[in-house]
């Protein structure tokens, strides 16, 4: 869709080709959402596994030879497959070496939903950074539904805190003060952009954009999102040349 918008772009007079955009604009908008997804594919499976009874109960001994059989079970298997298929990937790649975590990864089914919004540019969940309990552990507060009205921004809903454990590579709800947090600073351009294989400007910040660093300066923790998409959480490993005078350090808590 995006080459769609590219043409349009310079060439005003091939608007018309806004109509080719439609139809697969519709498709993702329809995978979008979990439940409407999952409504199609269970719709999908039924319709297949009825046309493949029927096949079997009018030619019985003959269906294997049928290519009417094989259709629906072609579209059976379609279904199982394309979350393998659509596999979601964050708006960032490390170098090679460069370890990147996903703080909170979607699962398989999720997986294709998120995938779809990267299409319709649609974003269901914010992700604020707010510092790290310990060298192992990160915590950040969850939101749901923010978004832009006008130039106001609506935050949406807080859905808790979490804190995330570099070791188990696990996001629990936190119980501790987030106040008490480490919040140790750095810039993008110092401490993220040189170890992303993209770099600038192939990829943006989320809406909290701050980046955190670890006590021990090993690891940083940022935000990323695809254009007006879906963002990510990412905590990422840092080469030790990273230079410690763009650490800025600050003792203020979190917002509330």
């Amino acid at each position: 869709m995006a080459v769609f918008r590219l043409l349009i772009g310079h060439f005003p007079s091939a608007a018309p080709l806004y109509l080719l955009e439609l139809p697969p604009y519709l498709w993702f908008r329809l995978l979008s959402s979990l439940p409407r997804y999952l409504g199609l594919s269970l719709t999908a499976v039924l319709l297949s596994s009825m046309g493949v009874a029927l096949v079997l109960i009018r030619e019985r001994a003959a269906a294997w030879r049928s290519a009417r059989l094989y259709l629906p079970l072609l579209g059976i298997v379609a279904v199982l497959v394309f979350p393998f298929w659509t596999r979601y990937q964050p708006a960032a790649a490390p170098l090679p070496g460069v370890e990147l975590r996903q703080v909170d990864p979607p699962g398989l089914l999720q997986g294709v939903v998120k995938h779809a919004q990267v299409a319709v540019e649609q974003s269901g969940y914010q992700y604020e950074p707010l510092g790290w309990a310990d060298g192992q552990t990160f915590v950040y507060r969850l939101w749901r539904g923010g978004r832009y009205e006008g130039e106001r921004w609506l935050p949406g809903t807080a859905e808790g805190l979490y804190a995330y454990d570099l070791q188990t590579a696990v996001a629990v709800p936190f119980v501790g003060d987030p106040s008490t947090v480490v919040r140790q600073f750095c810039t993008r351009a110092s401490c993220v952009e040189p170890s992303l294989s993209a770099g600038p400007p192939s990829y943006f910040p989320g809406h909290y954009a701050t980046t955190l660093l670890s006590p021990d300066g090993r690891w940083a923790a940022f935000t990323v999102r695809h254009t007006y998409g879906p963002e990510d959480l990412l905590v990422m490993s840092l080469p030790e040349t990273v230079e410690t005078s763009v650490v800025a350090k600050s003792v203020s808590p979190p917002s509330p």
